[in-house]
């Protein structure tokens, strides 16, 4: 039986070799994401990195009987394997790279595939034609490995300069008005726009809707408006009470920073230290809570991965329109939790992708037909019945937790008209709106509700005895 063993130097260069392949992905992978991922993430990460490297190496060792060409077979298809799905992307110009394939997914992922092969192919062939610089060839595989290593350690470590050093928000001291903390409900419904962007832009102007909010006592933004219009700087600056700076201009390093600050956010770490327990029917990590479905490959630390990619293939193949159930999923976990009767106050994220994109759905709830209309106006249909939506939920939540604090919102705008100026301008506004156990704010504070970042400081300052300041937009 062949040993594997360390027993000489070709071996010992062979494993060095595999070790600075190793440490080289897993720094990649760290350094791209900057603190995001969780210390079990990463140690499960890296045992993933070792256990099918090794068992690759051992297998092709096996069958080339060359230790020095089978660590270099051995690299490239781990590295396809650890990145199969930037690989795909890259081959796949058209593609939303969050959520949705194309029609043609079969056939391309088998062109991957064939190319893939034929690698292997070419580099086997190779190694024959040029065995006489075997040496030279090996020699300059060690000295690229090596030095990509140092590179990328050299880029992780200066990757930390990029984070920006947080100020706690939350770090006033406070006594509170009432011993009775109310639940908490925070809904957003992403890419809805403003009720003044509808008018202005879509000619739309929903008074039933609105006059159904005022009944129920809903406090109501007209013009509110972000300084961003993607959702992961939005979603960061909301749940931490102010706009987070983009920390250098690498996008994405910036996504990355969003989704840490996200995850370790101010708002449910101050919830959580009043001893409310947190419920996270979202696209995104918080705390140690996990998102409720996929649609940033970044969130997951497997994100880049083959597997990561055949996943979300065969469920695009078994359900084709994943974002609706995803969406009713989250409407029933929503409605089931205001049903529970407990002493323990919760704190409820929930985040719907409507009237988001594909448009799916028409005023009615019925499936949209593939035809001419504008994005535009399928936008339109689609929120009509959104508001359908926020209405069952509005009406579940109110009825069964009447002392609830509820705040809806978009996160940003529609993002697709055609002029430039407007398309900007709609981009950045977004719906908002709040419930604060059928008590109207005042007046003077109204006016804040304008700028999303204010929603928790006006819940924290009424319900906790804070005195956050309250900014103007």
């Amino acid at each position: 039986m062949r040993s594997y063993i360390v027993t000489n130097k070709k071996s010992i260069i062979v494993y060095l070799i595999l070790l600075s392949y190793v440490s080289l992905l897993l720094l990649q992978r760290l350094k791209n994401s900057m603190g995001y991922f969780s210390i079990v993430e990463i140690v499960t990460f890296l045992f993933a990195i070792l256990g099918f490297t090794w068992v690759l190496f051992l297998i092709i060792n096996y069958l080339l009987s060359d230790k020095f060409f089978a660590i270099t077979v051995t690299i490239l298809l781990s590295y396809l394997f650890f990145n199969g799905h930037l690989i795909y992307l890259f081959f796949e110009q058209k593609l939303n790279s969050y959520e949705y394939f194309s029609s043609q997914i079969i056939n391309r992922f088998s062109l991957i595939t064939f190319i893939f092969v034929l690698l292997i192919v070419i580099i086997a062939s190779a190694y024959k034609i040029f065995a006489r610089f075997r040496r030279r060839i090996i020699q300059s595989f060690i000295l690229f490995i090596g030095l990509s290593l140092i590179v990328e350690v050299f880029l992780a470590f200066k990757a930390k300069t990029f984070m920006v050093a947080k100020t706690p928000v939350l770090k006033t001291e406070f006594t509170s008005k009432s011993i009775n903390f109310p639940n908490i409900y925070y809904i957003i419904f992403d890419s809805y726009t403003s009720p003044e962007s509808l008018n202005r832009y879509f000619n739309y102007s929903d008074e039933r809707f609105m006059n159904y909010l005022k009944h129920e006592k809903f406090n109501c933004s007209l013009t509110s408006h972000s300084n961003y219009a993607s959702t992961p700087f939005c979603m960061a600056s909301y749940l931490n009470l102010r706009w987070e700076k983009l920390p250098s201009m690498n996008q994405k390093e910036n996504l990355y920073a969003c989704l840490s600050s996200i995850r370790n956010n101010s708002v449910v770490s101050f919830l959580r230290s009043k001893n409310y327990q947190i419920k996270n029917f979202s696209l995104f990590k918080i705390e140690n809570e996990a998102n409720s479905y996929v649609f940033f490959p970044e969130v997951s630390i497997w994100g880049n991965s083959l597997p990561f990619l055949l996943y979300r293939i065969a469920r695009k193949l078994i359900n084709p329109i994943p974002i609706l159930s995803n969406n009713f999923a989250v409407i029933n976990e929503l409605v089931s939790q205001t049903k529970v009767n407990t002493s323990d106050r919760t704190f409820t994220y929930a985040h719907l992708m409507t009237p988001h994109s594909p448009y799916i759905l028409d005023s009615l709830g019925s499936l949209q037909k593939e035809d001419e209309t504008p994005d535009k106006m399928k936008y339109l249909s689609q929120l009509k019945y959104t508001n359908k939506i926020m209405i069952y939920l509005i009406t579940s939540i109110v009825s069964n937790d009447p002392t609830a604090v509820i705040i809806i919102q978009g996160d940003h705008g529609y993002r697709g008209l055609d002029n430039f100026v407007d398309k900007r301008n709609e981009a950045h506004t977004l719906f908002n709106i709040m419930y604060i156990g059928g008590n109207k704010i005042p007046n003077e504070t109204l006016k804040y509700l304008d700028n999303p970042i204010n929603n928790f400081r006006i819940v924290f300052n009424m319900y906790f005895g804070m005195k956050l300041e309250l900014l103007k937009n």
